[in-house]
């Protein structure tokens, strides 16, 4: 393994990374983008750790929306390291930063009642290991117009996993990285400097 680092990115459609993704490499960073069914979460978070193992290095592991949960329970319950040994940090993009026993739905209102919505992979709660970012650095970017997780929850979800860096976008709704993909890039290279 070397010391220079990648980036994993995760969305259930890896298309929507393409202008982060241009930024990234004109920065010379290695970038995998990793698209997930979003029919279960277990399956999803071990396409991601396939992902990690493939890059060969250490990681920064983004996600957008459920990608967030995929990449907290990617990163998670490794043995002693507690989190996998390649991943360096986190950064949510307009994503969800699920505790035990929380789903994506829970965290899509404001008072924490579950959400209606049709995906199952929404309804799956993070079971079974210490979200990652308890123990990793973490790096969150969003909207505050987003409409699929409202803006006080995206500011307790940072606060509460003791975020290194939080960037609030005025105007901005939940496709951040496709409306404002110069300030995601910017969050991506702050996690890749620790």
């Amino acid at each position: 393994m070397t010391d220079r680092q990648g980036v994993v990115l995760v969305l259930g459609d890896s298309s929507g990374w393409n202008s982060v993704v241009e930024r990234l490499l004109v920065r010379s960073i290695e970038v995998v983008a990793v698209a997930t069914p979003w029919r279960e979460l277990a399956a999803d978070a071990a396409g991601v750790q396939e992902a990690i193992t493939a890059v060969g290095r250490p990681v920064v592991l983004v996600g957008h929306s459920y990608g967030g949960t995929v990449i907290t329970a990617a990163a998670a319950g490794y043995a002693a390291e507690g989190v996998h040994p390649s991943v360096r940090g986190l950064v949510y993009v307009s994503a969800f930063a699920p505790d035990v026993g929380e789903c994506a739905a829970d965290l899509m209102s404001p008072d924490g009642t579950p959400t209606e919505v049709p995906s199952e992979a929404l309804h799956a709660p993070l079971t079974g290991v210490v979200p990652a970012w308890k123990s990793l650095p973490s790096w969150f970017v969003f909207g505050d117009e987003d409409l699929t997780i409202p803006v006080a929850r995206h500011r307790a979800m940072a606060r509460r996993a003791g975020a290194r860096g939080i960037r609030e976008v005025a105007g901005a709704t939940h496709t951040l990285h496709r409306s404002a993909p110069d300030v995601v890039s910017a969050a991506i290279a702050d996690a890749l400097k620790g």
